[in-house]
C-alpha cells in the first residue's frame, strides 16, 4: 500500500507473467484493502516467500562463511560483533 520499490517487488515484477505483471501495475502501491489482496494473491502464486527463504540461506551462509574468514587481532574487531548483528537480522519478521 505504501508504494515502496522493496526486494519483494522487484522479485515478483522479474518472476510474473504478462497478466500477473498487470495485475501488479494495477493494484500495487493503491490504499485500497481489495487491491492489496490482489497482488498479495500474485505474490503466493509466483512464490515470493519460497524465493526470499532461499536467498535468505544463500545470503546468511555466505555472510557466515566471510564472519569465518576474519583475522582478529588485539584491538580490532571481533567475530562476534558481525556474528551479533547477523542473528539480529536472520528470520527476523516485521
Amino acid at each position: 500500500m505504501d508504494n515502496k520499490c522493496s526486494w519483494v517487488i522487484n522479485i515478483a515484477l522479474s518472476l510474473a507473467t504478462p497478466a500477473q505483471r498487470a495485475i501488479l501495475d494495477e493494484n500495487y502501491g493503491r490504499k485500497d484493502a481489495e487491491k492489496e489482496k490482489k497482488v498479495k494473491v500474485v505474490f503466493a502464486e509466483i512464490g515470493v516467500g519460497k524465493v526470499y527463504e532461499e536467498y535468505e540461506e544463500r545470503v546468511v551462509n555466505e555472510l557466515k562463511q566471510k564472519i569465518g574468514e576474519i583475522v582478529e587481532v588485539d584491538g580490532g574487531l571481533k567475530r562476534e560483533v558481525f556474528e551479533s548483528f547477523l542473528a539480529k537480522i536472520y528470520k527476523r519478521s516485521k
